[in-house]
């Protein structure tokens, strides 16, 4: 069997999307899958395209025995939306060359990963040509996480317009909106197969009219021998100077707008005067909101936060095992369209974490169906959040494996359990 792995991210990101299909294409091919990937040079988290790889031409590499086509395209190295748009465009415009590259080696499967959406017309024409099977797999309905969180493009930026012209521009905005959450439906329910990362986004597929015989749950996935439980041997903890008598507090990932780590500095700051050195923040990754938490910490001279980058993949489990207590962060509205991919591996080894999420998304649900795995709070709550971790801090049981939370690990996240099924649908199609 052949397939054709077609999205934006790949290795060797290390965090996000590009992890996920990283290790999918070297996984397939190890269970004797004919493999091959047409993606964009490595920029994410850092938006930044990393050295070695060129903006400007086409390349190919070998990775883990998959070989690897790189696309040009444009990388913002401040996002907004308008530039988001232009960036997954020019994706869209510049990969749909390199799938014809693949059209003589005629794959049995295109695996395309959402986002880019914008992908999916090209994606879709090319399999029906070569007479491939094929295969949405959505990781962050863009629509919803890019335009509506955003503002950028809406009536209240007019600037000196008058009333009237906002609201022609809001309703204008609507329009816009909903035409495209019509035709992205509309191109959703012509793949083979679609699977998404949640019980919730599952949900949304069948919103948008996909038949539920054609939906497929595949989640994220983790190694669990990888990510496992114990005392680390690089420990972070000494190494970052935290001082014994304080709780660990890690963020690590994304530092984008949409988690929101705002907050995280309004906590530190009322901890530093009401807790003096009982906790310490260590913020751990890249991204677009970083450089501005970063001041933002220097001007309230926070002295209880530390800003690091990513650290090296192999090292992922120390850090994660040296924390006392992690955070995943989201905005409202933030969670129901994703779900945090690192809270797989916080559940492997066994950590204790707090999640901002309403009671209806997938996360929210999480902490309802199994309590005392996770600790879920309102999103964009100070509050919430400051009260959660002094009561943590009191509790006994933070410095012990959170059993619940491994458990949960091996049943339904191990790594050869959901890629097998993802296998065994393929050939079964």
């Amino acid at each position: 069997m052949k397939v054709l792995i077609y999205g934006l991210n790949y290795a060797p990101e290390l965090t996000g999307i590009g992890r996920y299909s990283g290790e999918m294409g070297p996984w397939l091919k190890d269970h004797g899958v004919d493999v091959r990937v047409v993606t964009t040079p490595p920029y994410y988290p850092h938006w930044k395209i990393a050295e070695g790889y060129s903006r400007y031409w086409f390349s190919k590499e070998v990775l883990d025995g998959v070989p690897v086509w790189r696309c040009p395209f444009y990388v913002p190295s401040k996002p907004t939306t308008v530039k988001r748009l232009i960036h997954l465009g020019s994706f869209a415009a510049v990969s749909f060359i390199a799938l014809w590259r693949q059209a003589f080696w005629r794959p049995d499967w295109v695996f395309m990963v959402e986002p880019a959406s914008m992908t999916i017309p090209g994606g879709l024409v090319f399999s029906k040509v070569v007479g491939a099977k094929s295969w949405l797999h959505i990781q962050d309905f863009e629509m919803e996480a890019m335009l509506g969180l955003s503002k950028e493009l809406g009536g209240n930026s007019s600037g000196g317009k008058t009333s009237n012209e906002g609201r022609q521009g809001a309703a204008k905005k609507g329009k816009l909106l909903e035409w495209a959450k019509k035709t992205e439906a509309f191109l959703k329910r012509q793949f083979d197969r679609t699977s998404s990362i949640s019980q919730v986004m599952m949900a949304k597929l069948g919103e948008r009219g996909v038949p539920k015989e054609k939906i497929s749950f595949f989640p994220n996935w983790v190694d669990i021998d990888f990510m496992s439980p114990g005392r680390p041997q690089r420990d972070f903890r000494k190494e970052w100077k935290v001082p014994e008598e304080s709780t660990f507090v890690l963020y690590s990932g994304n530092i984008g707008k949409k988690q929101g780590l705002e907050m995280v500095l309004e906590v530190a700051s009322d901890l530093q005067k009401q807790a003096a050195g009982a906790f310490t923040f260590i913020i751990v990754g890249e991204g677009a909101a970083k450089d501005d938490l970063v001041a933002e910490a220097k001007e309230r001279e926070l002295k209880n936060i530390q800003f690091h980058p990513l650290q090296p993949y192999e090292d992922l489990p120390d850090l994660l095992r040296s924390a006392d207590i992690h955070l995943v962060i989201q905005k409202k509205g933030a969670a129901d369209a994703v779900l945090p991919s690192k809270l797989t591996s916080i559940l492997s080894v066994g950590g204790h974490s707090v999640i901002t999420a309403e009671a209806e998304t997938e996360l929210g649900r999480l902490g309802r169906d199994f309590p005392g795995m996770v600790e879920v709070i309102e999103p964009e709550e100070p509050t919430a959040l400051r009260d959660k971790l002094l009561e943590l801090r009191e509790d006994s049981n933070l410095t012990e494996l959170n059993e619940q939370a491994r458990q949960y690990a091996e049943d339904y996240l191990e790594r050869d359990a959901v890629l097998g099924r993802v296998l065994k649908e393929m050939k079964e199609k």
